[in-house]
């Protein structure tokens, strides 16, 4: 999403907390709270119900009043723009907007950036100044060197969006993914880094998919190409891996994989870091993968299949030699990490060597030769070094309660890069001297907000069935709590994903907004995440889904009996699978929350299977 339809959105939903509750002023001693709008009067659109479509589910009968409004036609193109209207009359009609835009862009105006990676004798990274539509990707040889640009993609056709951009291991070819017009197509590009043109060949029919490179090409996954033209509510079917090589014909692309018996899966492809082999991941729910592997080293080689059990997760972290260092949480419910020889891939032969701790295990890297672990701990980041053999060396001295962007680094390198941030702090880069155990700050972000005037706190909380939950609450350092603060309460709690205590957590930079007016702001870790493992995710999935909404309804009343806001002072929010909890505890609960800000979510779990990737 570009940074336009972030400000929109951003306004918008702030505009509907600042109406519906109230905003104190936080430069006034005595605390009071003023309005900053009048309640404005609404005349939604009328959608006429459909009373001749209905649905039978096991012999019950549901209707669907509202479903002309799923594809566009002139009726619903009506409503759209009427829709549309009425928005702008909103927008128009509350005189906090300009000031609100104006200080949501001040947010947004600091500098970002990712991770470098090391390729060939360059480092790369993606900087965006602040305010630019998209990040853009520069090189570097040294640390202290001012970095060259290798693409800009805010120079792309209009409507061209870059999603991903994956350098060849040599350094001198970056393959980039650009959708276009807000499609999920994509079409991959090739470019020279040296000279700064792009290749002939425009490779599309790409969805979901990954660029592994690999000798002089690279592989990628992607659907028939009959299949970009189709409806966007359609299915996504038979995802299949090719081999691209540089200067042919997308016509002449080798097919590595396909599973024409499982249809409902995304092939997640990459190599190693050495290019030794190639590993497939088959996915076909949020819970976990089965795996395949090639060993590229020998000619003719097979596919092996390394784990054929798709409710469990399998992610190869690198090869040692013949060896594949692997990620699991099969047997390990908070994961460990196990050696597999390539030639004996048979369950019987797996060699443990990093066992299930108590804290989550997330990512690693092999750098210096040696295992960086990132961990959450109670929803909070650890790193953990380990020796190649497994032998424990110790853990990083990171700064207070946040978030690891995890490491980058080479294998015969001991430098490295991480990124750490927290809930009032934006991430910040640092280097890591691996032998040493030591860090230092490498770059840091600078932004309109204090940084250093808000107390953030990990509370838990009893959910209705005596369940600890934890959350993190964040407001102004000495901030007197009398029950009627403004709050936002954020929440995710399904599709794998994980909510922890980075900086920005919707995307939307609403908390310093509500901070800076003497608000309340609330991360809360419900049932169905990945914060805390497996079981914990589990506990609030599929027939358990309740429980996530018994978190998060628990957590309001938390804050209730707590002193922090009441009802009419608590927004809440929540996206996609978020969305699904706010837009539910709506339903079951009005009376908790004044604002519920339910963004993409999914609510149509009778039919959400039927379209794109909703299986």
């Amino acid at each position: 999403m570009d940074c336009k339809l972030y400000f929109r959105i951003s306004v918008l939903i702030l505009l509907f907390c600042v109406t519906a509750c109230d905003l104190p002023d936080p430069k006034s001693s005595s605390e009071k709270v003023s309005k900053l709008g009048k309640k404005i009067a609404l005349e939604y659109p009328h959608a006429y119900p459909d009373s001749t479509v209905v649905d039978e589910y096991h012999a019950v009968t549901v209707a669907d009043s509202y479903r002309w409004l799923e594809r566009y036609s002139n009726s619903s193109g009506e409503w759209l723009s009427d829709q549309r209207s009425i928005t702008q009359k909103y927008f128009n009609s509350v005189p906090q907007r300009n000031r609100m835009e104006e200080r949501l862009r001040k947010y947004w105006d600091y500098e970002r950036f990712t991770l470098p990676i090391k390729r060939g004798n360059h480092h790369y990274y993606f900087v965006n100044d602040g305010l630019q539509q998209q990040d853009v990707l520069y090189r570097f040889a040294k640390l202290e060197d001012q970095p060259d640009l290798v693409l800009d993609p805010n120079k792309l056709p209009s409507g061209q969006i870059l999603q991903d951009a994956k350098i060849s291991k040599d350094g001198s070819k970056v393959a980039y993914q650009v959708s276009e017009g807000g499609s999920s197509w994509r079409k991959i590009r090739i470019r020279d880094i040296d000279s700064g043109k792009d290749l002939e060949e425009v490779l599309v029919g790409v969805k979901h998919s990954c660029i592994a490179w690999h000798g002089d090409g690279f592989f990628y996954s992607r659907y028939d190409r009959a299949q970009i033209n189709s409806e966007f509510t359609k299915s996504d079917k038979f995802h299949q891996v090719f081999y691209h090589r540089l200067g042919t014909s997308q016509d002449d692309d080798e097919m590595v994989f396909a599973d024409r018996h499982n249809p409902y899966t995304i092939l997640d492809v990459h190599t190693t870091s050495d290019e030794r082999f190639l590993v497939i991941k088959v996915l076909s729910n949020t819970l976990g993968n089965a795996m395949w592997f090639k060993d590229l080293s020998k000619e003719e080689s097979d596919l092996m299949l390394l784990a054929d059990e798709n409710d469990y997760e399998f992610a190869v972290i690198d090869n040692i030699g013949e060896n594949l260092l692997i990620k699991t949480n099969y047997g390990a419910p908070q994961g460990r990490m196990v050696l597999v020889n390539s030639r004996n891939p048979e369950e019987r032969y797996w060699e443990e060597i990093i066992p299930e701790t108590e804290e989550v295990l997330q990512t690693a890297e092999l750098v210096g030769n040696r295992i960086v672990a990132c961990y959450l701990h109670k929803t909070y980041s650890v790193v953990k070094v380990f020796e190649e053999s497994g032998a424990f060396v110790g853990n990083l001295d990171l700064p207070e309660k946040g978030k690891v962007k995890c490491f980058e680094g080479e294998r015969n390198d001991n430098l490295a890069f991480f990124g750490y941030s927290t809930l009032v702090k934006p991430m910040s880069l640092y280097s890591v001297n691996v032998s040493e155990m030591s860090i230092k700050p490498y770059r840091t972000s600078t932004v309109s907000f204090d940084v250093e005037g808000y107390k953030v706190e990990q509370r838990w909380f009893q959910s209705y069935d005596r369940t600890k939950v934890s959350m993190y609450i964040v407001h102004r350092k000495g901030l007197k709590l009398d029950g009627e603060r403004p709050t936002l309460m954020v929440v995710n709690g399904g599709l794998g994903q994980k909510l922890v205590p980075e900086f920005n957590p919707t995307g939307l930079h609403l908390l310093p907004y509500i901070l800076e007016k003497g608000g309340v702001g609330v991360l809360v870790n419900v049932r169905g995440g990945k914060e805390m493992g497996r079981s914990w995710q589990l506990a609030g999935i599929r027939s358990k889904k309740q429980n996530a909404m018994d978190d998060f309804q628990a957590a309001a009343e938390y804050l209730f009996s707590n002193n922090y806001t009441s009802p009419k002072h608590l927004a809440v929010y929540g996206r996609e699978n978020g969305g699904l909890i706010v837009g539910t505890s709506l339903i079951q609960r009005p009376d908790l929350f004044k604002v519920v800000i339910a963004e993409d979510g999914i609510f149509d779990m009778l039919r959400f299977q039927q379209f794109s990737i909703g299986w």
